[in-house]
C-alpha cells in the first residue's frame, strides 16, 4: 500500500517500528529490539507511545487493517495480535465491524507487528472507527473528507505501512486530510523520524486554514483539514484557484523552456499547439 506520500523505507526486518500519540499528534517511537526469544518469529517490535497530554489511553483505539502478503486477501488484526480475515459476517447489527484494539490502561502499548502485512494503523479518539465488510468480504475504508461517511464525525487519522521480508516500509499518510499528527521512528541499520510537529503545532495549522478564506471551508470543526482536492468534490474550495498561475505558466513556456530531470534524464519541453511537449517524449 505505500505507493505515495513520504516514506521510510527499506530498512532490515530487524528493526522496531511504532506509533506515538504526542501533543496534538500521533507519532510513531521505537523500542530497542527485544531479545528473539521473546519475539514472535519475523515480527517486528512496534510501540505506541500516547504523548497528547490531552488524552488518556483509554480514549483511544488502534485498528490494524489492510491486506495478507502475497495472497492480497484483507486482513486486520486482532487485539491478541494475529492476522484475520475479515468477513462480512463481522459486521454487527448495525451494519459495522468492531476491529478497534485498545491500548494498554497505562504506559506504551508494544506488540509485535506481522511480517507479510501492508496496510494501516488507524487511531482514533473517544469512539471506535466503523468498519464495514462488503458482501464479498473487501474492506471499505473510513473517508474523513466524505460527510456522510459514518467516520466523519469521529477525530480519527492513520499511518501506511508494508512489512515484509525487504523491511518495513511506512508513512504518515496526508495527502487526503490532515487530522491527528502522526510521527513514526524507526529504528533498524539506520533511524528515521518523520511526521513530528512541534508543540502546537496542529493548532497552529487549522488556525492558520481557518484565517484564510480560500481554504477556511476545508477546516472540519476542531476535527481536520480536508484536501483542496476533494473541497472541490464536496463544493468547499474553488476549483479555479490555480487557474490565473496554470495560464501564467502555459503563456510562459511558449516561448521559454522548461527542462525537468527525472531518472538521471534530462527532457526539455514547450508549449505547442496547446501541449506541453516534451523531448523524448
Amino acid at each position: 500500500m505505500v505507493t505515495r506520500r513520504m516514506f521510510l523505507g527499506g530498512l532490515a526486518a530487524t528493526a522496531a517500528g511504532g506509533a506515538l500519540i504526542g501533543s496534538g499528534t500521533v507519532s510513531a517511537t521505537s523500542e530497542p529490539v527485544a531479545p528473539a526469544a521473546a519475539r514472535v518469529p519475523n515480527s517486528l517490535p512496534f510501540t505506541v507511545v500516547n504523548d497528547s497530554g490531552r488524552y488518556p489511553n483509554s480514549a483511544l483505539w488502534m485498528h490494524l487493517v489492510g491486506r495478507e502478503l502475497p495472497s492480497d486477501r484483507p486482513v486486520r488484526m486482532t487485539p491478541d495480535g494475529t492476522l484475520a480475515y475479515v468477513s462480512a459476517s463481522d459486521n454487527d447489527a448495525d451494519g459495522f465491524a468492531d476491529y478497534a484494539i485498545p491500548l494498554n490502561g497505562a504506559g506504551d502499548t508494544r506488540f509485535d507487528l506481522p511480517i507479510n502485512f501492508s496496510g494501516r494503523a488507524y487511531f482514533s479518539v473517544t469512539e471506535k472507527i466503523r468498519f464495514r465488510v462488503n458482501p464479498d468480504d473487501t474492506l471499505a475504508y473510513p473517508a474523513g473528507w466524505v460527510e456522510s461517511d459514518p467516520n466523519y464525525r469521529i477525530l480519527h487519522d492513520c499511518m501506511e505501512f508494508t512489512y515484509d521480508a525487504t523491511g518495513m516500509y511506512c508513512n504518515t499518510t496526508k495527502v487526503d486530510m490532515f487530522s491527528m499528527p502522526l510521527g513514526i521512528e524507526l529504528t533498524g541499520s539506520e533511524t528515521q523520524r518523520t511526521g513530528f510537529l512541534v508543540d502546537g503545532g496542529r493548532e497552529a495549522v487549522l488556525a492558520a486554514m481557518r484565517g484564510n478564506p480560500d481554504f477556511a471551508n476545508l477546516v472540519v470543526d476542531d476535527l481536520r483539514v480536508i484536501a483542496p482536492s476533494h473541497g472541490i468534490d464536496s463544493g468547499l474550495f474553488s476549483p479555479t484557484f490555480y487557474d490565473s498561475y496554470v495560464d501564467a505558466v502555459w503563456n510562459r513556456y511558449q516561448s521559454d523552456t522548461l527542462t525537468v530531470t527525472a531518472n538521471h534524464t534530462d527532457f526539455t519541453g514547450q508549449v505547442q499547439g496547446g501541449l506541453f511537449t516534451f523531448t523524448g517524449g
